[in-house]
C-alpha cells in the first residue's frame, strides 16, 4: 500500500516518481502495473473500523486501500486535472534493481526505496492485491477515487 494524500504523501512529496512543481514524471517499466493506493483519511477509517468489529477481523490479515491504479493511471489524472501535458521520463527497474543491490552491498539503506519501486512498478510483479481481495467493503470503508485525490494533491 502506498500512502498518496496526507501529511507524509507519495504524490506531494515526489516518492511516485510524480514532481508536481515541475510536471514531470518517471514512469518505470511500462507503467502499467497495479498497485494499491490509500489516503491518510481512508486508513485512519480502515484502523476504526478494525477496532469496532472485533470480533470480525481477529487473527485475520486485512488487505484495504483507497484503490488500485497504475502510474499511467495517475499520469493521466494529473494532465487532465492541471489542464497540462507532462514530460515523462522512462526508467527501467531492472536498473533501479541493480542501483539497490549496489547500494545494500555498500550498507546504504537507502536501498529500501529503490527495492520498493520494483516491488510496485516491475511489470508483471503482481505484489498488488485485485480489488475484489480487498476488505473495504467488509469494514464498511467509502469508496475513493484517484480523480479527487489527484485534484487534492494539486491544490496543496
Amino acid at each position: 500500500m502506498v500512502f498518496l494524500g496526507g501529511k507524509n504523501e507519495g504524490l506531494k512529496v515526489g516518492s511516485l516518481g510524480f514532481q508536481l512543481p515541475s510536471k514531470t514524471a518517471t514512469i518505470w517499466d511500462s507503467g502499467n502495473e497495479p498497485f494499491t493506493g490509500s489516503n491518510l483519511a481512508f486508513i485512519g477509517q480502515a484502523i476504526a473500523s478494525v477496532l469496532e468489529h472485533p470480533e470480525e477481523t481477529k487473527n485475520k490479515y486485512l488487505k484495504v486501500a483507497s484503490f488500485v491504479t497504475t502510474q499511467n493511471a495517475i499520469l493521466a489524472a494529473l494532465e487532465e486535472e492541471s489542464g497540462e501535458k507532462w514530460t515523462v521520463v522512462k526508467q527501467k527497474t531492472s536498473d533501479s534493481q541493480k542501483i539497490a543491490d549496489e547500494k545494500l552491498a555498500k550498507g546504504d539503506y537507502s536501498a529500501f526505496g529503490d527495492y520498493l519501486k520494483v516491488l510496485l512498478f516491475a511489470d508483471g510483479a503482481g505484489a498488488s492485491p485485485k480489488e475484489e481481495q480487498l476488505a473495504n467493503k467488509d469494514l464498511g470503508l467509502p469508496k475513493e477515487d484517484l480523480k479527487s485525490t489527484v485534484k487534492a494533491a494539486l491544490a496543496r
